[in-house]
């Protein structure tokens, strides 16, 4: 059963919850959703030019991405992007490199409102093994521990709608897409983290709900030491112009609740397949060490 079947547009409390807008400032069984996500790195093709093929950009750096597109199976690259936010949750994610002849894997837990609570993961323990305190001396923490810390993304998915203008392929192709469409943007850049929270953040203090806005999407560079550059987004929230609720709109809030859910069911037949008994000695009091701690730091 879904756990909303029928939107109550003046319950906004309940509605608050199911979009996911109480969470703090601070194996492909799930539904198929299109991901957006930001292309760090300038994209080139080879074009005619006076007569001669050479190479020319098509896609900027800072553009965003739609991969998995109803357009050929095309991925798909815009600067012009505007989204329409219906909910988000958040989740831990960490890569597994793989041994021998097995590959590696992505580790990730449940979706939540907030990372408050200890979350189950793929591998049958919490929190994709992230600690939950807080070190007083970083120094001291094992380097092991260090490494699973450091590896471990704390991510923010926000679903909604997109609306793209002038889309192309990687080709620079100009390319017709649907309007709107649904989409997944998982972010686990620190400052974006905190970025793509903001609209969230001032909708729930004006007591309004996230998909009655649009946001415009922009993004900006950010330069590593190695002279490199990535790029983080940049979001606009449009509160000039409220939204109505389509009846179409129901179907979209409830297909992401069945992604989510999916999600979630997926991860718990997982852990309980992972989440054996019979560990040594010294495993159950590292987990006891660093699991049964105060979560303030997980928040």
């Amino acid at each position: 059963m879904n756990e909303m079947t029928t939107l109550d547009t003046n319950n906004f409390a309940e509605l608050a919850r199911l979009s996911g807008m109480a969470t703090g400032a601070n194996e492909s069984r799930t539904p198929t959703l299109i991901r957006l996500g930001i292309q760090h790195k300038a994209l080139t093709a080879k074009q005619e030019v006076k007569g001669k093929q050479v190479n020319v950009e098509v896609v900027e750096a800072g553009s965003f991405r739609l991969k998995e597109p109803v357009a050929d199976g095309k991925t798909l690259y815009a600067t012009d992007v505007t989204l329409r936010p219906f909910m988000q949750r958040v989740y831990y994610r960490r890569w597994v490199n793989g041994t021998g002849d097995s590959s590696g894997n992505m580790m990730k837990t449940l979706m939540a409102n907030d990372l408050k609570s200890e979350l189950k993961d793929t591998e049958g323990g919490f929190n994709c093994g992230k600690p939950s305190t807080f070190f007083d001396d970083w120094d001291k923490v094992p380097s092991g521990v260090k490494e699973i810390i450091r590896a471990t993304k704390r991510t923010r998915a926000i679903f909604g709608t997109v609306t793209v203008n002038g889309a192309m392929d990687a080709e620079g192709n100009a390319v017709e897409t649907p309007d709107p469409i649904p989409v997944i943007w998982e972010v686990d850049n620190k400052e974006a983290f905190t970025a793509v929270n903001v609209p969230f953040n001032k909708l729930f203090r004006m007591q309004a709900l996230p998909m009655h806005y649009n946001i415009k999407l922009s993004s900006e560079a950010r330069e590593l030491n190695n002279g490199e550059s990535y790029f983080v987004p940049k979001l606009s929230l449009d509160l000039k112009t409220k939204l109505d609720m389509l009846d179409s709109d129901q179907e979209t809030f409830t297909n992401f609740l069945d992604f989510i859910k999916m999600h979630n069911t997926y991860v718990l037949g997982k852990w309980e397949e992972n989440n054996v008994e019979d560990v040594d000695d010294s495993t159950k009091e590292l987990v006891n060490e660093f699991i049964n701690v105060d979560t303030e730091e997980a928040a």
